[in-house]
């Protein structure tokens, strides 16, 4: 299959990873070459040069004044380059409604990756589909399925996965520290998981972006070198190294997580989770890998930490390889994308649609994508 990947335009691709999509967005790109598939991404210039960009034209957003328009232009006219191109399948990632809305200029189907709840910018592509009766998704979670409340015979649920041969499990955990892993930033709550590991009296180490100064200055910094240890922003084998260590991961949401990326990065590498309930981490662990709190309790998650050691390593690292493994979310996506090309295919033969797209795009397409988005 030849597929193009619509990555996110805010952050490059590449280690260490700003955050779960980039990662999201590597590895699938990385797996679906390797199941041989040829993939073309669409994503930062500045992301892993051994990841197969694409060579599209270089396009001028000199007059866009913030990074949203800059991301409105650069998407105008990828969706106008790719109505060109010859692609079995466009793949979604990029948060951004342009692509759902100039969907019928393509000469292939659609689908996109539903990451994160309802937003307005994103919500409002989605619905201009609907009322065009159009729509082709994948969503993360059950979770987050609910929460975009769109029709089953449109939607198909994916749980991500993670590469279990790069986070592996080697039984090492010393467990003398805690782990808090992620962006951070006050809606990961990286501030309850220091309080909740103190009441546990057990060190904790972070690692991750500090992609909220203030946030950090403020509510983090206070901390360093009375049992919190800041250990940077990591590629991966820096941070499998530590998981393997760790004797339970902490996973702090203030929001609701639509997935939990982080929790199965742990669970392969061996480490049991205690999170607070929120979203879709519900659907990932179970009693044997991990323990659910109420959200913002910091005494209960202190007394999660302590009954988390008994937990089975052996356990945790099953359920990540059996039901989160990178090969699992692979054959599901190739199976979905099979499934949804043999539809598209269906639906020329039965609407003869290819004509009239590509003689509406010849009168009218190049002008109405060229108009700078403000």
């Amino acid at each position: 299959m030849k597929i193009a990947v619509l990555g996110h335009l805010r952050f490059p691709i590449k280690e260490p990873f700003a955050g779960g999509l980039e990662h999201f967005t590597y590895t699938l790109v990385r797996g679906l070459e390797k199941r041989g598939c040829e993939v073309t991404l669409f994503a930062d210039p500045d992301s892993d040069r051994t990841l197969p960009l694409a060579k599209q034209p270089v396009f001028d957003t000199s007059f866009c004044l913030t990074y949203e328009e800059k991301s409105h232009e650069s998407y105008l006219n990828i969706m106008d380059y790719l109505s060109r191109e010859d692609f079995d399948l466009i793949h979604d990632n990029s948060l951004n409604y342009f692509p759902l809305v100039l969907e019928a200029e393509l000469n292939a189907p659609l689908v996109t990756t539903l990451h994160t709840p309802p937003f307005p910018r994103l919500l409002s592509g989605v619905r201009y589909q609907q009322r065009k009766n159009r729509g082709c998704y994948i969503s993360v979670s059950r979770f987050n399925s609910k929460l975009w409340g769109l029709e089953q015979n449109n939607l198909k649920v994916i749980h991500n996965g993670v590469d279990t041969e790069v986070f592996t499990y080697n039984g090492s955990n010393v467990k003398d520290y805690a782990l808090w892993t992620g962006r951070i930033i006050p809606e990961k709550g990286t501030h309850l998981a220091i309080a909740a590991a103190q009441k546990a009296g057990i060190d904790l180490v972070i690692a991750g972006p500090k992609s909220d100064r203030l946030y950090w200055q403020q509510q983090i910094a206070p901390y360093l070198g009375k049992g919190v240890i800041y250990a940077g922003h990591l590629e991966k084998t820096e941070l499998v190294a530590l998981l393997n260590s760790a004797a339970v991961t902490l996973c702090t949401p203030v929001w609701s997580e639509p997935f939990g990326l982080v929790v199965i990065e742990s669970l392969a590498c061996g480490t049991p989770v205690v999170a607070f309930n929120r979203g879709a981490i519900s659907e990932i662990l179970n009693k044997d890998t991990g323990i659910l709190v109420t959200p913002e309790d910091t005494d209960a998650m202190a007394e999660g930490i302590k009954k988390a050691f008994s937990l089975s390593g052996d356990a945790c690292r099953k359920l990540a390889v059996e039901n989160f493994s990178l090969d699992t979310m692979l054959d599901r996506y190739i199976a979905a994308y099979k499934s949804i090309i043999q539809q598209y295919k269906k639906g020329f033969a039965v609407n003869h649609h290819f004509e009239d797209r590509h003689s509406w795009r010849e009168k009218d397409a190049h002008r109405l994508l060229r108009t700078p988005s403000r």
